[in-house]
C-alpha cells in the first residue's frame, strides 16, 4: 500500500487564511468527529443578527409556470440539506468596514433576486411532495456580525478550554491532493480497459482501494466492497438536458469489488468506468414513464441485496469538481477557499461518506467520513 501514501500529499503551499480557517475546522489531515457536542467549559461567541427578511424574485413567475412537477428522482432522494462555506479576502482594508458590509450585503440581496427569477421554483413551497408551488414567497436572508476577528480567534486560542465531547464514532479527514500527484496517480491507475482515467476516477479508486484494505486489515479477511458514485444525468439524457436544469438529476454508479485480489487500481477504475457506462441511454428511458417506479425499486432493491447478502462493504462518493465552486465572485473577487460544513454529520443512508472537491490550484480535496475504527487502519494501511 504504498501507493497510499505516496498520493495522499497534503498541499503546501496555501494562502495563510486557509491554513487559518483549516486548523479551525480541524481538518488539516486531523481528525474531526461529529458535532454532537456535550462540552461546557467553551468560549462565548457574541452574535448579533443585523438583519432577517425574505428575498423574491425580481420578477413575478408567469402563471403557466406557478407548478413544477417533481421528478421521481427528486421524490425518492432522501432529506439532505448541504452547507458551504466560502471563504474572501479583504481587498478593502483601507475603507470603513461597515460601508464595505452594507454594500457587499446589498449587491447579494439584489444577485438573490435576480437568481430566484431564473430558477424561480427555489423561491416557491413543495406541496405533498409532488411538486413545488412557485408562489414567489421568497427565500430566508440573514445578515449576522460576530464580534471578534476571526484571525485573533485563530492566533490566540484559549488553551484553558476543554475540548467538547462529541457522542459518535465517526470521523472526518481531510486529503489533498496536489496536481503533480494526480499526474503521477493517473499514469499509475492506466490499464488497458481505461487507457486515460480522469483525475476522479483517479482518486476515487485509490481512496476505495485504501478503505478497502483497511476494512480488510481490521476485520482479518477478505471482504466485498461496493462504491457508489453520482452520476450527473444531464448530459447523458437524449436530448441532453441544459446545465441549468434544477432537481436531483443524479443516479449513482454502482462498481463492484471481491476483495484484495481485485484491489489494483486499474481494476478498480475500469470496474468504475463500467458502472458509470450503464448509465446512458435505454437505462435512462426507463426511468421514465408509468413504469418508472416499479424499474427503479426494482433496481434499488437488486443493490440491496447485493449489499445485505455478500457482507459487502459500502462506500459512497460524491465529485463537487468542475461545478464551479472556485467561481464564486460576486464583485469582490473569487474565493480563497471553499468548502462543506457539514461533511462529518453522521447519515445511516450514507454511512461511509467520501466527498471530492477541487483546489484553486487544480488539485482535489478528499473529505473522508469513516467509523474511527475504520479510519485507524485507514491511516496505518497509508503509512504502510
Amino acid at each position: 500500500m504504498r501507493s497510499c501514501i505516496k498520493h495522499l500529499t497534503a498541499l503546501r503551499q496555501v494562502e495563510v487564511i486557509i491554513s487559518e480557517v483549516t486548523t479551525l475546522l480541524s481538518l488539516n489531515d486531523e481528525a474531526s468527529d461529529l458535532p454532537l457536542c456535550e462540552g461546557k467549559n467553551t468560549r462565548n461567541v457574541e452574535v448579533e443578527i443585523i438583519s432577517q427578511e425574505n428575498i423574491k424574485p425580481s420578477l413575478p413567475t408567469p402563471h403557466h409556470l406557478r407548478t413544477y412537477k417533481l421528478s421521481l428522482l427528486d421524490q425518492l432522494m432522501p432529506p439532505m440539506y448541504n452547507q458551504f462555506v466560502f471563504f474572501y479576502s479583504n481587498n478593502r482594508e483601507t475603507e470603513d468596514l461597515n460601508n464595505v458590509i452594507n454594500e457587499r450585503s446589498k449587491r447579494l440581496k439584489q444577485l438573490l433576486s435576480e437568481t430566484l427569477t431564473r430558477f424561480y421554483p427555489f423561491a416557491g413551497a413543495v406541496k405533498d411532495n409532488l411538486h413545488i408551488d412557485c408562489d414567489d414567497a421568497g427565500v430566508y436572508y440573514v445578515e449576522a456580525h460576530v464580534k471578534d476577528n476571526l484571525s485573533d480567534f485563530l492566533n490566540k486560542p484559549d488553551y484553558n478550554l476543554n475540548p467538547p465531547y462529541y457522542r459518535s464514532t465517526r470521523v472526518l479527514r481531510r486529503f489533498v491532493f496536489d496536481a503533480p500527484a494526480l499526474v503521477a496517480l493517473k499514469e499509475e491507475a492506466r490499464g488497458l480497459g481505461v487507457p486515460k482515467p480522469t483525475r476522479v476516477e483517479a482518486v476515487t479508486a485509490l481512496i476505495w482501494k485504501c478503505a478497502s484494505s483497511a476494512s480488510e486489515e481490521r476485520h482479518g479477511s477478505e471482504r466485498p466492497s461496493l462504491l457508489s458514485l453520482g452520476v450527473d444525468l444531464r448530459s447523458r439524457n437524449v436530448p441532453p438536458l441544459p446545465q441549468e436544469s434544477i432537481g436531483n438529476i443524479v443516479f449513482h454508479a454502482v462498481a463492484k469489488s471481491a476483495g484484495s485480489t481485485t484491489l489494483e487500481l486499474p481494476s478498480l477504475v475500469s470496474g468504475l468506468r463500467n458502472a458509470i457506462e450503464k448509465i446512458k441511454g435505454d437505462f435512462l428511458e426507463e426511468l421514465k414513464g408509468d413504469d418508472a417506479f416499479i424499474k427503479l425499486r426494482k433496481s434499488q432493491m437488486e443493490f440491496l441485496e447485493d449489499y445485505s447478502n455478500s457482507g459487502a462493504d459500502y462506500f459512497f462518493v460524491s465529485s463537487l469538481c468542475n461545478a464551479g465552486f472556485h467561481e464564486g465572485d460576486f464583485g469582490w473577487g473569487k474565493p480563497l477557499w471553499s468548502c462543506i460544513a457539514n461533511a462529518s454529520i453522521e447519515s445511516p443512508t450514507f454511512p461511509n461518506q467520501m466527498l471530492l472537491m477541487e483546489t484553486r490550484s487544480g488539485g482535489i480535496e478528499a473529505w473522508v467520513n469513516l467509523d474511527e475504527q475504520d479510519m485507524a487502519f485507514f491511516s496505518k494501511v497509508q503509512n504502510s
